[in-house]
This record gives C-alpha cells, sequence and structure tokens, in this order.
C-alpha cells in the first residue's frame, strides 16, 4: 500500500516463502478450474460487488449466488474462488479490507472470511 492507496500488485507479491507457495497454489487451482465457472464467478463477484458497495461482503455472499445461479458445483475446488478474487481486485471491481468475518456456509466451518468491498460505483474516502 503506498500513500493510503491499495496497490493490488503490492498486495499480492510474494514476501516470503509462505505467500510464494499460496500464490503457487492459487496458480495451480486457477489453472484446473473450469474457465467458464470461473467467467460466471467473476460475474458473481462483480453483481455483490456492487450490491454491497461499501457495506462490504464476503466470499460467502459469492457462493450464496453461484448456488441461486445453480454454478456451486461447477469446478473441482472451493479454493478455485481465491483466484476469482485476486482477478476481481486486479480489475477494480472489489478490494480487500484489514477486516475478516467469519463464515457462515457450512463447509467454512466458521473460519475467518476477508471483507471486500466494492469498487464500481463508489467513491471511497483514502
Amino acid at each position: 500500500m503506498t500513500g493510503g492507496l491499495f496497490d493490488p500488485d503490492e498486495f499480492y507479491r510474494p514476501h516470503s516463502e509462505a505467500e510464494r507457495r499460496r500464490n503457487e497454489a492459487m496458480r495451480v487451482v486457477d489453472r484446473n478450474a473450469n474457465p467458464e465457472w470461473k467467467d460466471v464467478a467473476l460475474d458473481a463477484v462483480r453483481e455483490i460487488a456492487l450490491i454491497r458497495g461499501k457495506d462490504g461482503f464476503t466470499t460467502d455472499a459469492v457462493w450464496a449466488l453461484l448456488t441461486r445461479w445453480g454454478w456451486q458445483d461447477a469446478t473441482h475446488e472451493p479454493r478455485a474462488l481465491g483466484p476469482v478474487m485476486t482477478r476481481a481486485v486486479k480489475l477494480g471491481i472489489c478490494r480487500p479490507t484489514e477486516r475478516f468475518g467469519r463464515s457462515t456456509i457450512p463447509r467454512g466451518h466458521a473460519r475467518p472470511v476477508r471483507i471486500y468491498i466494492g469498487t464500481l460505483g463508489v467513491t471511497h474516502d483514502n
């Protein structure tokens, strides 16, 4: 982050071996994900970001919309949503915050999940 502005390239640049391994795992899961599902998932992120805006959202909301659209099982690995979220950030659809909530979906086991805010059509104060 520079000058109070969010820099997605800096955010996702690996600064440790653990981050390098995370990024490699995300590349593998992204490479193996259903391409059509990835497009639909990005559309879902865009939709949720527009609806929630500055109120924020987690990937649970994205999964809920994918489920409503009938796409919840259309990829081999739920972690494939991670690279979709990275893509959404780089496209300016949303940005991650430093806040976390608890997953409310059963397979999420109440784990911490990052809260994102939508950036489409919204003016944010830095």
